[in-house]
């Protein structure tokens, strides 16, 4: 009898890790597939509209009323900003309308500020490699479809 169960038990678990890899890895597409449209709409609006996509490179400050943070513009220049009312993370990537003022915490005079209402859009920090793993699953679906017909 311990022969049969150990037989099973040998037989089941290379199913078992087969399965749940399946799973996991069908749970990541869809997560990227999720996030690429995320991240293509944010890149729409941020083109169509007078909004900002920026990268929160550091947090530097919380405070009961919002977060002082570095943000990323896309040219890769780093900038003092303000976030009203809202909690970033490092890496995050936010879509927002703001202005350029002066930052009395710093005495800064070119601090991007972010005022309540103006934040449109936030994103984790791997949105934009989700969309490139996604576009590149799509196209190689595509060609796969293409060489079958």
């Amino acid at each position: 009898m311990a022969d049969f169960i150990e037989t099973c038990i040998t037989l089941a678990l290379p199913v078992v890790g087969v399965w749940w890899i399946v799973i996991r890895r069908r749970r990541a597409h869809r997560r990227d597939a999720m996030l690429a449209a995320e991240w293509s709409h944010a890149l729409a609006l941020s083109q169509s509209s007078n909004a900002s996509l920026v990268q929160v490179a550091r947090v530097y400050q919380r405070a009961r009323t919002g977060t002082k943070v570095h943000i990323r513009w896309a040219n890769g220049v780093l900038q003092d900003a303000w976030l009203e009312d809202y909690a970033a993370a490092n890496g995050a990537w936010i879509l927002a309308t703001g202005d350029v003022g002066y930052g009395e915490h710093n005495k800064n005079p070119r601090v991007f500020r972010v005022w309540y209402g103006n934040l449109h859009m936030t994103l984790p920090a791997g949105a934009p490699a989700a969309y490139t793993r996604h576009l590149k699953r799509v196209a190689r679906q595509a060609a796969r479809h293409r060489v079958a017909a």
